[in-house]
């Protein structure tokens, strides 16, 4: 969760080599890694802004589940609320490429 929070994708990337509980919960907030690199995105100043985003990148390619909510009922998407976009919503809910069709008369 640290590891998340704190933008550490390198870290991330090494403890995902070993079989992790991707969906762990903190025991105070029973928030997931990626709940928590979602919130440190936002959270913690400018000294704490590192590689959120890569750790969200990471995490849901490793099978994260981004409809998880935490102890308050909130998921990822609610973090997001009146938030900055930072890229986070694109990873999130990835624009789909619609073809549409036309009627030519």
């Amino acid at each position: 969760h640290w590891a998340s929070w704190t933008g550490q994708d390198a870290i991330i990337k090494a403890l995902l080599e070993f079989p992790v509980e991707i969906e762990a919960r903190d025991i105070e907030w029973g928030s997931t890694p990626l709940l928590w690199a979602i919130d440190g995105a936002y959270h913690g100043g400018i000294r704490n802004q590192r590689n959120q985003v890569n750790c969200i990148r990471i995490l849901l390619n490793a099978g994260a589940d981004k409809k998880v909510v935490d102890a308050n009922g909130r998921n990822a998407m609610q973090y997001l609320q009146g938030k900055e976009d930072l890229g986070i919503l694109d990873l999130l809910e990835p624009k789909t490429n619609k073809l549409f069709k036309f009627k030519i008369f």
